[in-house]
């Protein structure tokens, strides 16, 4: 009996002992807790490197999960160095879309036994440059009439693609020059253009595509467009105030006339009476920007007001807009000099002598 317990004690401190030799696994450690590439542009590469650092007592054997496109999975230096290595995973995507996976590494006993595993979180989300380095939208703002205006901006491709047409903001008003983009496919400079026939406001959306030079399915993005016709038809001074005038002077105001791109001044109206008076000036011999001017000759002490109206034309033909000039001025009896003051007041007195004889 009393064998029997020593043999049972011998047995527990043995099965004690074996315990608390064995090192519990903690699985592997990996320097990073998930990788997110974020956004990579099409068909471009990016690589992270991290450490794995097995167990005491185990190496590292494998991996599986994110191993296949658009993630990649290199083992570095693990392939020298089983316990701890500089690995890396790699993400190229190929299409404008999110991707996720899961990279699982695992670590075997090197005496044999469990093997254990580690998941690693990766994603990433391709993009398309094309897009992102297009202007977010090109407004031309006010542009005088029949007058372009011009904005170049840069178009580049994705990696692995090329530019291939435009559509959209390519009819009038609007045009578009694909420049150096006819030499190079791949990054180039180029212009949209406006180029206002009407008083009015004009959109459109310039469409660029890009396809794959190994074939395949094509990318596109959109610029919006935006512009404005105005008139630049213009009268200077934009009204005209001769103030007051002695009866029977005349005052002259110069008034200097532009007209719109492809417009020529044709005609006045209003002012052009008694009192007031127009003279086109060098108008006759140049319709597009000449000097003319403006008359006042009162007869009466009183206020009179008019409005000049001057029309342009366009030269192809077609409607024709006009401005109005506000004129004003009053006739005033002149107040009599120093001088003819004092001969009214001698030819008084000589009245005067006379009655009193």
């Amino acid at each position: 009996m009393v064998r029997l317990r020593c043999i049972l004690t011998t047995l527990l401190v043995t099965a004690v002992v074996t315990l608390a030799s064995t090192p519990a696994a903690q699985a592997i450690t990996i320097s990073v807790p998930a990788i997110d590439f974020g956004l990579v542009p099409l068909n471009t590469q990016v690589t992270v490197p991290f450490q794995i650092t097995a167990d005491a007592g185990f190496e590292i054997i494998s991996a599986s999960g994110a191993l296949n496109a658009p993630f990649g999975f290199n083992f570095g230096t693990c392939a020298a160095d089983l316990s701890t290595c500089q690995s890396s995973e790699s993400f190229l995507p190929t299409t404008l879309t999110t991707s996720s996976d899961t990279l699982n590494i695992f670590e075997c006993p090197t005496g044999g036994g469990s093997c254990l595993g580690t998941g690693l979180s990766v994603s990433g989300t391709g993009y398309s440059v094309l897009a992102a380095l297009l202007p977010a939208f090109i407004d031309f703002g006010h542009v005088p009439i029949n007058t372009q205006e011009t904005v170049p901006f840069q178009i580049t491709a994705d990696a692995g693609f090329e530019i291939i047409s435009a559509t959209g903001g390519l009819n009038p008003p609007f045009g578009f020059d694909f420049g150096a983009c006819a030499a190079d496919l791949s990054s180039c400079l180029s212009s949209e253009s406006f180029l206002p026939t009407t008083f009015t406001t004009s959109t459109a959306t310039l469409s660029l595509f890009e396809c794959p030079t190994a074939g395949g399915d094509c990318l596109g993005a959109g610029i919006p467009l935006f512009g404005s016709g105005i008139s630049v038809f213009s009268a200077i001074p934009a009204s005209v105030d001769f103030g007051n005038v002695p009866i029977n002077t005349q005052v002259n105001q110069f008034i200097d006339i532009t007209a719109d791109a492809g417009f020529e001044i044709i005609s006045a109206s209003g002012a052009l009476n008694a009192p007031f008076g127009f003279d086109f000036g060098t108008c006759a011999a140049d319709l597009s920007s000449c000097l003319s001017s403006e008359s006042f000759l009162p007869t009466t002490p009183t206020t009179s007001t008019a409005t000049l109206s001057l029309f342009e034309c366009p030269v192809a033909g077609g409607t024709c807009p006009n401005i109005d000039v506000p004129i004003a001025g009053s006739g005033v009896v002149p107040e009599p000099s120093g001088l003819a003051l004092f001969g009214l007041i001698a030819i008084a007195g000589r009245l005067i002598r006379r009655r009193v004889r």
